[in-house]
């Protein structure tokens, strides 16, 4: 019987503190890898998870998941200052974000992600370009917004307000100037970083969650040069 490959599906989503990469920098980058079958899986342990990242991100200051229960999610975070040290001498480098991202992402076969043909994708591009760092290629991109825009009439093709569509109520406060202080090296800053990577993994698995619903609708592409 001959024995079929397995494919590396990852969902890849940044936080970055401007939208154009001339300005801004990837605050921390975010990838979930989905298992077999994920589309056939059950969605209530989906919404068990957000459930939990929801309380979590209520708390003064934030709570993060411990290592073992990203690991159960499939979750990995790359956060700017993993290097608190290289971090404070130079808070605006953000190339080791950039190089770990890359690595996960050249052992994909299919990666995806919400609204990332028009920003996460052009970002990460932009700021390899910067530091000098090929962009992988070869994987094959399917954006789960377009998918959306495609098939939806809403009032809104927001990440929250197509999982509220889709029967997901939870809903994580957003705290603007959070984003102001994250590249901050004092404790108010790591705070802020904190809420941050915690806001991206909710937004992991809410992906995650969209995709289940309209997997079907998602268009591959291969992503060259």
């Amino acid at each position: 019987m001959p024995v079929v490959p397995e494919f590396r599906t990852l969902i890849v989503d940044v936080e970055a503190t401007h939208l154009k990469a001339d300005f801004g920098l990837i605050i921390a980058a975010g990838l979930m890898t989905l298992p077999p079958h994920w589309v056939d899986s059950d969605g209530k342990i989906i919404k068990t998870w957000l459930s939990t990242m929801e309380s979590l991100l209520r708390k003064e200051p934030v709570s993060l998941p411990d290592s073992k229960l990203l690991a159960k999610w499939g979750i990995q975070i790359f956060r700017i200052d993993d290097d608190i040290d290289a971090f404070k001498r130079d808070n605006t480098n953000d190339k080791s974000v950039l190089e770990r991202l890359f690595h996960e992402l050249n052992k994909a076969q299919i990666v995806l992600g919400y609204n990332t043909e028009r920003f996460d994708l052009k970002f990460l591009r932009s700021r390899a370009a910067f530091w000098g760092i090929p962009f992988p290629v070869g994987f094959y991109h399917g954006d789960i917004y377009t998918a959306v825009r495609r098939v939806f009439t809403l009032h809104s093709k927001s990440l929250d307000s197509v999982a509220a569509h889709l029967g997901l109520s939870l809903k994580t406060p957003i705290r603007p100037h959070i984003w102001l202080d994250a590249l901050n090296v004092s404790e108010r800053g790591k705070q802020a970083r904190d809420y941050i990577a915690a806001h991206l993994i909710f937004d992991l698995l809410t992906t995650a969650y969209v995709y289940k619903c309209v997997w079907r609708n998602v268009r591959l592409r291969q992503v060259t040069i």
